[in-house]
């Protein structure tokens, strides 16, 4: 059954692949992604269609017909978590589908493009959302190539099981297609052993004044720049990806950022490596109090400088925001709505010290500024300021404890309405797993 369905899919007219006299050449596949995403989306229209009985899942010719119309399309205020948490992971999908179906970036990422377009028009009886088109395409790009690479990172794990299940949880299209083809439609441009560091961290939160909660996050640095090797011209060859969640007895809430290297150059130094170019961004950043999403692109720059054991890293990031939403997360209900949206700015500065044998030392300033108006009422604009300290001990191989500190600032100032000033204290108690390639200083 699965070689037949492999003959089959292969065999399809829009299969682009090796012929025989060119065994080398990589084959790739546009018909199995797209074939997935429509799996995908008629399982959720059909689900909350038949199931859940939702109205804007109520479709009929009638609704695609007036979806079809360039006047329909409008901004929408869906729950904030539904509109740049979802369709980011809905476009994720599509991304990470169309990549293990050995599509280089730019190929792939029109599939989480096309999809949105056919979700808007066809899927939903509500006008379509000029806010979907522009998050789903940007966010599932950057994303999903973010977790398709992570997917490739763990599939090859001892022991095979845990590998092979992670990787399923994480990107269930890109381990489908692994199990269906043998890996022969895995892109070329996406290397079997990155470089790369990681950190799992577990602790308690007190989330001034809410009380204790857990805390669980990680963090990914894939890429190092660590010297020229010639493959930092495909997007995402290196990403910064971080990831958090609070449980407590509020809802669950949590962050989740990813910034990554769309096309740039090797920035080399005595003593020091960096990359310099353009960077995309996706960030959800929710844990209670302010909050704040967006999709943005903008110049950016990361590097690393030895001095002797020591090791100091910096990344910074300036750009562009097409679209975001910025409000407060009701925590009874995390539902964060009402919110506001627009286009706006994003900056963003993350300094570490880092000691093989003791520990590190990092902080970051990270700041939104969004414009009403642009899109939707009121005028004025809205931002919020994130600040984070970490300290780390060595307790072991691979093991550190010790603090961290979170400050979130909104401030509104939007024109009708009265100003906002709103602050959000969180201190924590954190033990940490450091592991990585040899390139990371964490494993001497």
């Amino acid at each position: 059954m699965r070689r037949a369905a492999l003959l089959l899919l292969l065999a399809a007219p829009a299969s682009a692949q090796a012929p025989d006299d060119e065994p080398t050449k990589h084959r790739r596949d546009f018909l199995v992604p797209a074939i997935e995403a429509g799996i995908i989306d008629f399982g959720l229209a059909s689900f909350n269609n038949l199931v859940t009985r939702q109205d804007w899942a109520q479709i009929s010719g009638s609704t695609v017909l007036a979806n079809l119309s360039p006047a329909s399309w409008t901004f929408d205020v869906d729950y904030l978590f539904t509109n740049q948490f979802g369709h980011a992971v809905l476009g994720a999908a599509s991304m990470s589908a169309a990549r293990s179906a050995g599509l280089g970036f730019w190929w792939a990422a029109l599939y989480p493009f096309l999809n949105s377009l056919v979700w808007e028009v066809a899927f939903e009886r509500d006008a379509p959302s000029i806010n979907d088109q522009i998050v789903t395409p940007l966010a599932g790009a950057f994303f999903g190539e973010a977790l398709y690479r992570i997917t490739m990172l763990v599939w090859d794990q001892r022991p095979a099981w845990l590998g092979r299940t992670l990787a399923s949880v994480l990107t269930p299209p890109a381990a489908l297609n692994e199990l269906l083809f043998d890996g022969q439609l895995r892109p070329t441009d996406v290397p079997p052993a990155p470089p790369f560091e990681a950190r799992l961290t577990a602790g308690l939160s007190t989330d001034v004044p809410r009380g204790l909660a857990a805390h669980l996050a990680g963090n990914l640095v894939y890429g190092l720049p660590v010297g020229r090797h010639g493959r930092y011209e495909v997007p995402f060859s290196w990403f910064e990806a971080r990831g958090a969640l609070t449980v407590g007895e509020r809802p669950i809430t949590g962050d989740l950022v990813v910034q990554g290297l769309l096309v740039g150059a090797d920035a080399l130094r005595p003593g020091a490596h960096g990359l310099v170019g353009l960077v995309g961004v996706y960030d959800y950043v929710a844990r209670g109090g302010p909050q704040v999403s967006s999709v943005s692109v903008g110049p950016g720059a990361t590097g690393v400088v030895q001095l002797g054991e020591l090791r100091l890293r910096g990344t910074a990031v300036v750009s562009g925001i097409a679209f975001a939403g910025i409000g407060e997360v009701d925590p009874q209900t995390n539902a964060g709505r009402p919110y506001h949206i627009g286009p706006g700015i994003h900056g963003g500065l993350d300094v570490g010290l880092e000691h093989p044998r003791f520990g590190l030392l990092s902080v970051g300033l990270h700041e939104w500024l969004v414009f009403g108006q642009a899109y939707a009422p009121p005028a004025g604009t809205e931002s919020v300021t994130a600040a984070s300290a970490t300290a780390l001990a060595r307790i072991g191989p691979g093991l550190a404890a010790g603090l961290e500190a979170d400050l979130a600032f909104r401030r509104a100032r939007l024109v009708g309405l009265p100003d906002v000033d709103q602050q959000r204290v969180q201190l924590r108690v954190v033990v940490s797993y450091l592991f990585g390639t040899e390139a990371a200083g964490w494993r001497r």
